[in-house]
């Protein structure tokens, strides 16, 4: 296996696994947080809009995450500012 395909596969099984749970908790933060807000107002939808908020803060963060680790994996980290 040459070089760009091991890179090619670290980088699909990081980004892949890291999208699908982050994906997976912004499904389950719309659950939560329907159920949250309508046992608190009354009103799902409330809460499904913060939970899929939040799912997508969390989302960010894991690829920021993953492209840091795949930088350092590699050997290319940026330089810091």
């Amino acid at each position: 296996m040459t070089g760009g395909q091991r890179d090619w596969w670290v980088v699909t099984a990081t980004y892949g696994s890291y999208h699908g749970y982050a994906f997976a908790i912004c499904v389950g933060g719309a659950a939560v947080g329907g159920l949250l807000g309508w046992l608190l107002t009354g009103d799902p939808a409330i809460g499904m809009g913060i939970g899929v908020f939040a799912g997508m803060v969390v989302w960010l963060g894991l690829v920021v995450w993953a492209t840091r680790v795949l930088e350092k994996f590699e050997g290319r980290r940026r330089a810091e500012p």
